[in-house]
């Protein structure tokens, strides 16, 4: 959370906050056991956690639960857009939840990942690109690959 100099470590069931560079620590409940799988930053100013029990975003001042997607058991953050995975994928946004797109026929998704403004879903038929913001697809390319490993930032060698 670089706007408050803390990094964040989430757990199955808490969050640790801890304060750069005193390295003071808060720890907040986020759930039972099957809570917390995933997580991700989102919107800078929240915390997505997925898992068997849904997906919700916390408010990072108050931790709170500003929204939930009850379907989603994974998730993936790129700026304002949280990608709710489970239940198909969808976009929403990362203030208030509202549903921004949902993408069809990608509810066998294997892989996922967000990058440089695109979402990846590998499936059994095929590796869907889509635009984080709208949804739409972008490309889809054959499932010959078997291991994928994208790169968000890369400069210089």
């Amino acid at each position: 959370d670089p706007s408050r100099r803390r990094v964040l470590i989430a757990g199955a069931t808490h969050v640790a906050a801890v304060t750069i560079p005193s390295l003071r620590s808060r720890s907040h409940r986020i759930g039972d056991r099957s809570a917390g799988r995933t997580a991700e930053l989102v919107g800078g100013r929240g915390l997505a956690v997925a898992g068997r029990r849904g997906l919700r975003v916390l408010d990072l001042r108050t931790w709170r639960t500003r929204w939930r997607d009850r379907a989603a058991t994974g998730v993936l953050a790129s700026g304002a857009v949280v990608v709710a995975i489970g239940g198909g994928v969808r976009g929403r946004d990362a203030r208030d939840g509202t549903l921004r797109w949902r993408a069809r026929g990608s509810g066998d998704a294997r892989f996922s990942a967000v990058a440089a403004g695109r979402v990846y879903l590998a499936g059994p038929r095929a590796l869907r690109i889509l635009d984080v913001t709208t949804g739409r697809d972008v490309a889809a390319l054959p499932p010959t690959l078997t291991a994928i490993r994208l790169l968000d930032d890369v400069t210089g060698a």
